[in-house]
């Protein structure tokens, strides 16, 4: 894999994981409406079958309370049946705990009471009719039909109860009769009969409005179980794609990122010495080209230090140069003007040591006449010749090698 097949990998890479990213965003969000789905399905099948359950409670409790003032001819019952009427006719507010609406009356001293446990009308609660209120739920039409229909029986069915009460209250507390006719009538064939008419359809509606809202439950958490399903493939594949990115990245550059770093550093920082072993499998790698610049920089920097060492002994040269010029000048005579040379091309020209001599016409050899600098022993017992046919005349003063 070439290093431009590997970037264009790499920027594949990126902006599938952007867009999964983009798409895992969608996926959360739409898992979260799903979530919420379930909840409002929840709680729509709760206030469903509570609307339902609040009818039959409602016909219990007029039940309830047309038997118990036919028995007992408690004025307090026949009130709360009226307001039992009033509330679900939408002419009152309903009380804040429909389970104990009614239901726990008790005596003292022989007069019924509401226990002081009784919860009071809700304050500025606002009023509707229970129709309307089933209207509102959105049950079906089926439904609807059916719970309309349990709600018409049951106002029959207290035209019957209205009666059976009014025998109780136009008759004497003393007629025994009348209270027991009343009594017989809430408890006659016909009464449970009108009362079965209310029943049935709410216990049909009852199930259809399970069934469908089960159903609906069912659909919003199959849903939001496949969503989150997505949303968990869509995290590895992620995980995955980064895992694969990395490892892309790390061919591109050759190493890991941390040994990048401090190759770079060395670089940066001058060190050429410390060199880079590249491997067969990161040629042409960040860490490769590194390695080349490396080698160019060490290369280029021997360069300019041979150059500067080069520049610098050429300086000496003619700082030394300077020096002799300004020596024949104001030397007087042979002696002092070859020992300032000497000496010049030692402090002035970088010299370890600088010798002058002179070329004997007899016997070919060259005698020093002054020297400076170290090791000057080499000058005292030096035998140079410039005979070429003599082996002291074939050093660095040779005339082959001067010429």
């Amino acid at each position: 894999m070439n290093q431009i097949h590997k970037n264009a990998v790499f920027s594949r890479y990126i902006w599938l994981i952007f867009l999964l990213y983009g798409i895992l965003a969608a996926a959360f969000v739409v898992y979260v409406g799903a979530e919420k789905s379930i909840d409002q399905a929840n709680e729509h099948r709760l206030l469903s079958v509570q609307l339902a359950e609040q009818l039959e409670q409602s016909s219990d409790n007029l039940t309830r309370m047309a038997r118990a003032y036919t028995s007992t001819g408690k004025p307090i019952f026949k009130q709360n049946y009226e307001e039992i009427l009033d509330t679900r006719e939408g002419k009152a507010a309903p009380f804040a705990d429909s389970d104990q609406d009614y239901g726990d009356l008790w005596l003292k001293d022989g007069t019924a009471q509401r226990p002081s446990t009784q919860p009071k009308s809700l304050a500025g609660e606002q009023k509707k009719a229970l129709l309307d209120q089933m209207r509102a739920a959105h049950y079906t039409a089926q439904e609807l039909a059916l719970l309309t229909q349990s709600k018409q029986a049951s106002d029959a069915l207290t035209q019957l109860e209205h009666r059976a009460m009014a025998m109780v209250e136009q008759s004497p507390a003393t007629d025994a009769a009348a209270h027991l006719a009343a009594i017989e009538l809430l408890q006659s064939p016909a009464y449970y009969q009108a009362k079965a008419k209310i029943m049935a359809p709410i216990h049909e509606a009852t199930e259809l409005v399970l069934a469908r809202t089960t159903q609906r439950v069912q659909a919003a958490t199959q849903t939001a179980l496949q969503l989150r399903w997505l949303f968990i493939i869509l995290g590895v594949v992620l995980v995955a794609l980064w895992l694969r990115a990395y490892q892309i990245l790390e061919r591109i550059l050759g190493d890991k990122l941390d040994v990048i770093y401090q190759t770079i550093s060395k670089i940066g920082a001058g060190d050429f010495s410390t060199r880079i072993t590249i491997k067969k499998s990161q040629h042409n790698s960040v860490l490769d080209w590194l390695s080349r610049t490396q080698d160019c920089l060490a290369a280029l920097n021997e360069t300019r230090a041979l150059q500067t060492a080069k520049i610098q002994r050429m300086t000496r040269l003619y700082a030394a140069l300077s020096q002799c010029n300004q020596a024949i000048v104001r030397c007087t005579n042979q002696d002092e003007l070859f020992a300032q040379i000497c000496l010049d091309a030692v402090r002035f020209g970088g010299m370890k040591m600088a010798w002058i001599g002179r070329i004997d016409p007899e016997s070919g050899q060259v005698k020093p006449l002054a020297c400076h600098g170290d090791s000057l022993d080499y000058v005292e017992g030096i035998e140079v010749s410039i005979d070429p046919n003599k082996p002291s005349g074939n050093g660095p003063m040779s005339p082959r090698k001067t010429c």
